[in-house]
């Protein structure tokens, strides 16, 4: 029952609240307004500050860059406005305003750097002024003010004596050095000359050409580059005895003796070219044949045209012509031993066994023969001096 009544009374309670709305008059309501915010005003005081603080640094700016110690040539070279100048010793000076540096003050006991610092036609601040003066300077290193003058009137002195000389010099020598010429542009041509040969030069490129070849194993082409040589010279010897020895080797030995015949045809008193001829005829087995090749008499005769036609003769018995081949031969050569035993088997085979005796005696004595024909030689002293007897 409690919880009823309780429930009945929270009724009637809210019945009479909402009576008593209805019945009181109708208020406006009270709304706080909405914060407005403050961060544009803020913003653009921030740039302005900052825009007046680049326009102030900017108007600060020194006009000049302080030059080195070293470089002072062109600032000692312009003319100085007469305007009041403060010298002072300092570490370190923030750059203001145009500064000249002047070569530095040699003391007994340390070194430091005077800077002139000189008014210039921009004002100023007071600030600037001020953050300078306010700046550590360094110790003064003469103590007097004479001692300044006296050393700076020395520096000036030493500076027009020295510096301005040399300089004065060196202008002076820049001006008298002319000037180089400038080098002519060369045109770049190219120029193309027929050079004509001589057939002697022709006939050595060809047998280059033949050189080349044979080292390439290539004896065909060998062969038509040396019929080309001969063709622009046909007097080479050397080369017509090639061009014969690649044709035997090839084993064509008509064309060999028919080179070698041209030859002949063309220089018959060539001794070479008999030489050459009657070998490959030896060698072809065709002894009478050689022989008549060497038989001709024309042209000189050398040691080796003798000898080989006095062995032939000898083995083909012609006894007259190996007589007088090794005649010839004991007077060209008359040490050779050799030359006396042919010339003793000719007096042997004509029936002159004195002559050959001695001829066989002095072969013996001069040597350069084998010791087969030594055994020979001795075997027909034996039988000419039992002959004799």
């Amino acid at each position: 029952m409690s919880e009823l009544n309780r429930r009945l009374n929270e009724l009637s309670q809210v019945k009479l609240a909402s009576a008593s709305q209805q019945g009181s008059p109708l208020r406006a309501a009270e709304i706080a307004p909405i914060p407005t915010s403050v961060w544009p005003k803020w913003v653009t005081v921030g740039c302005c500050i900052m825009a007046f603080v680049g326009m102030a640094w900017w108007f600060n700016q020194p006009d000049s860059v302080v030059t080195p110690a070293m470089a002072q040539t062109e600032i000692a070279a312009e003319p100085i406005v007469e305007q009041p100048e403060t010298t002072k010793e300092i570490a370190s000076v923030k750059p203001l305003s145009t500064i000249a540096v002047k070569a530095p003050v040699t003391s007994d006991e340390n070194k430091t750097a005077v800077v002139t610092e000189k008014s210039h036609s921009k004002s100023i601040d007071k600030s600037a002024i001020a953050e300078l003066a306010n700046m550590p300077v360094a110790q003064e290193s003469l103590e007097s003010e004479d001692e300044q003058k006296e050393l700076q009137s020395s520096y000036d002195q030493g500076y027009e004596s020295g510096y301005e000389k040399a300089l004065a010099a060196v202008e002076q020598e820049h001006k008298a050095q002319p000037k180089p010429p400038a080098p002519k542009p060369v045109k770049s041509e190219l120029s193309i000359q027929t050079v004509s040969l001589t057939p002697k030069e022709l006939a050595q490129v060809e047998y280059l050409n033949a050189e080349k070849a044979l080292e390439q194993q290539n004896s065909k082409q060998a062969v038509v580059n040396l019929e080309s040589a001969l063709n622009y010279r046909p007097d080479w010897i050397m080369v017509r005895q090639r061009l014969a020895a690649l044709y035997y080797g090839r084993g064509n030995v008509r064309e060999a003796i028919a080179t070698l015949e041209k030859g002949l045809a063309k220089q018959p008193n060539q001794p070479q070219l008999r030489l050459t001829l009657a070998k490959l005829l030896v060698n072809e087995n065709q002894n009478q044949a050689a022989l008549a090749v060497l038989n001709d008499k024309s042209g000189s005769m050398d040691s080796q045209y003798l000898a080989m036609r006095g062995a032939l003769a000898q083995r083909l018995n012609n006894n007259v012509v190996a007589l007088q081949s090794y005649q010839q031969l004991v007077r060209l050569a008359s040490f050779d031993g050799r030359w006396w035993m042919g010339l003793a088997i000719a007096q042997d085979r004509s029936g002159n066994a004195e002559k050959a005796r001695e001829s066989y005696q002095k072969a013996l004595q001069l040597g350069n023969i084998s010791a087969s024909s030594q055994q020979f030689i001795q075997q027909r002293l034996v039988a000419l001096k039992s002959h004799r007897s």
